[in-house]
């Protein structure tokens, strides 16, 4: 095991929920086990969970912003825009080198940078997770985008990702350095009666077969398909767990309209509110597959996938290029089918029930994707000699 001396890094995280602040508690967890002096200037509500000291400062950039799409825009980019500003005042007040954003983020970039490019030529050294590599989801004109993307990596170092990807296809211009990194499996805490409780709870009988869909509720999750090939299957239910990405975004009532309109409203239960750590495993264990049957566009990795292998539930799983696809089909996590299609979603229930996935590798995957793993790669990068 590798041993770091005492350095510190400024973790920024402008989240409160979801798989990413899930991945920010991990990690900073993780580096702060090796040695490091981590401080997470984040939201309030995600400072009331870290694991290291924390400055809840930030404005929560998962807050739904009502309002038409250009105001949502503005708002998003002001926020973002004061969010930067404190990460100045702070950075600069205690003197980091060293900041680690947990995510990349382009949106309004070239408003927002400038501070950023003023503290990098004054030596401090930015990196951030690049969890979805491939930024094509283009808002307004494609040349503002190329701009943004360009001005997004413009103040960064080090980018890393959990997937070997050719440099072209992220748009990263040469100065970064791009690094690969395991993505450690979430740990949260098991109940002795969750499963029972869950499926009492929501009236699910005992003997049926449980799909769970849970996080985030977004068109790009493909839940009607699974929702229009529950048809086929009397046996089995679908649980729904989450909150909804916005109101540009499918949510809960048209996914419930559609399952009573497709006569399978009484197999479907809801549950649309954010889950807290405590409450996940009951959850997971009353499940007997786990839905990611994510659309095309999709290239990323997956918490829910990491959080599925610590209660060694099988996968549905589906994605463009991405790690998800690789760590389901290197471990044998679950099924893959292909993406965008509910013949292929009918196809792969149909293996699942069969049993034609194969053994799953729950140990080997765990062993090769830990925090530790994880953190000790990033701090190798982070204070890595200059080229």
């Amino acid at each position: 095991m590798e041993k770091f001396p005492q350095r510190r890094v400024l973790y920024y995280c402008p989240l409160s929920k979801g798989g990413i602040a899930d991945y920010t508690l991990a990690q900073t967890r993780a580096l702060s086990e090796l040695g490091t002096d981590v401080t997470l200037l984040t939201t309030a509500s995600l400072a009331g969970a870290a694991p290291v000291a924390a400055i809840p400062d930030l404005i929560d950039e998962t807050a739904p912003i009502p309002g038409p799409r250009w105001r949502r825009w503005i708002q998003r980019v002001q926020n973002t825009r004061h969010n930067v500003s404190c990460l100045h005042r702070h950075a600069v007040a205690a003197g980091y080198q060293h900041v680690l954003f947990a995510t990349y983020c382009e949106y309004g970039a070239p408003m927002w940078v400038g501070e950023l490019n003023a503290m990098a030529r004054q030596g401090v050294r930015f990196s951030a997770i690049l969890h979805d590599p491939i930024r094509d989801h283009v808002v307004g004109p494609a040349a503002f985008h190329r701009w943004s993307v360009q001005a997004g990596y413009s103040f960064l170092r080090d980018v890393f990702v959990h997937e070997e990807i050719p440099r072209s296809q992220t748009a990263a211009p040469d100065h970064v350095r791009i690094t690969m990194i395991p993505h450690g499996p979430f740990d949260f805490p098991s109940k002795v009666d969750g499963a029972p409780n869950i499926r009492l709870r929501f009236g699910i009988p005992p003997e049926a077969k449980l799909v769970l869909a849970f996080g985030q509720v977004r068109d790009g999750k493909n839940l009607h398909l699974a929702i229009q090939a529950l048809r086929k299957y009397p046996g089995i239910w679908l649980l729904v767990v989450g909150h909804e990405a916005g109101p540009s975004q499918r949510g809960f009532d048209d996914y419930q309209a559609l399952a009573a309109s497709t006569g399978v409203g009484e197999r479907c239960r809801w549950h649309r509110e954010y889950v807290p750590s405590t409450e996940v495993s009951g959850f997971f264990e009353a499940a007997d597959l786990i839905l990611l049957t994510y659309s095309a566009r999709f290239r990323s990795a997956s918490g829910v996938l990491n959080t599925a292998v610590q209660f060694r539930r099988p996968c549905l799983a589906s994605s463009g290029r991405s790690p998800l696809r690789t760590q389901v089909e290197r471990h044998s996590l679950g099924v893959w089918v292909e993406p965008d299609s509910q013949a292929a979603v009918e196809a792969g229930v149909d293996r699942w029930l069969r049993g034609e996935m194969g053994p799953a590798r729950w140990s080997d995957y765990v062993e090769e994707n830990s925090w530790r793993r994880n953190a000790e790669l990033v701090l190798q990068q982070l204070w890595r000699e200059e080229r």
